[in-house]
């Protein structure tokens, strides 16, 4: 998953290493310079093959940023002469800084697996194999807790755009206090294994519960999934998912809990 950064003007602040390398790989020119590179300029001036829809990731970018969206994706496809591949670009505002996050995730495994090649191409709208699914995802309330800000926002930025209701937390205490409030109620946890503020995944995920007053369904997200797979032990509906396996990885996580997200009531 490729990720930038965005102030308010557009200006590329930071990129990940999996843009950065893509960019290289694929020979591209990368905005380097942060804080000067404008990459909805960037998208505009583009005279490549991917010219018509570079402009409407600028657009996109736009309308987040002016705040007449909530969010933006485009799905375009991104072929050479050897391999064809397929990408969602997804972009989701920062409150905090006025900027957007601009994620650029691998679909290429669903678009081999269902038939919106040239539905996508023609423009028109079809809905794919995972309609039912998307359908339910629009219901659900999702807390996701991660200290790494960039993770955080990552994750948040990408639920979002599938429909989810997402709030975020930086810490086990913050998710605890709350998911313990009245007023909120959450069908789905993600937690990092690694929280500074908790002993491992399946500590944060009872606690959580806890807190909630119900079992909710869980995913344990880590960069240790063995670690993160002791701690859960015999745990019910926790699933433990590797943050090295990317966001399709963690969608057919959350897949997998959708269908059983129903709580159970705690004694």
């Amino acid at each position: 998953m490729r990720l930038a950064i965005l102030d308010a003007n557009g200006n590329v602040v930071s990129t990940n290493r999996a843009w950065d390398d893509f960019e290289h790989l694929n020979g591209c020119r990368s905005p380097r310079f942060y804080g000067a590179a404008d990459y909805i300029e960037a998208c505009r001036g583009s005279t490549n093959q991917y010219a018509k829809e570079a402009p409407l990731v600028a657009d996109g970018i736009e309308t987040v940023l002016s705040g007449a969206a909530n969010d933006f994706r485009l799905t375009y496809p991104f072929h050479s002469p050897s391999v064809e591949r397929w990408f969602t670009c997804l972009v989701a505002p920062l409150p905090d800084t006025g900027g957007v996050i601009v994620l650029h995730v691998d679909v290429t495994d669903w678009m081999s697996q269902i038939d919106l090649k040239n539905a996508v191409e023609s423009g028109t709208p079809v809905a794919d194999s995972r309609q039912s699914t998307v359908r339910a995802w629009r219901e659900l309330s999702v807390l996701v807790v991660d200290d790494e800000p960039a993770v955080l926002d990552a994750t948040g930025a990408l639920l979002a755009a599938k429909g989810f209701s997402v709030t975020t937390a930086g810490g086990a205490d913050t998710a605890a206090a709350v998911a313990g409030t009245a007023n909120r109620s959450f069908d789905l946890l993600i937690v990092d294994h690694g929280l500074a503020d908790a002993r491992s995944g399946g500590d944060s995920v009872a606690r959580l519960r806890k807190a909630a007053g119900h079992d909710l369904p869980a995913i344990v997200y880590s960069g240790t999934p063995d670690a993160a797979e002791r701690s859960v032990g015999g745990m019910e509906a926790v699933v433990v998912c590797s943050k090295s396996s990317g966001a399709d990885a963690l969608l057919a996580a959350i897949d997998g809990l959708v269908e059983n997200r129903i709580p159970t009531p705690t004694g």
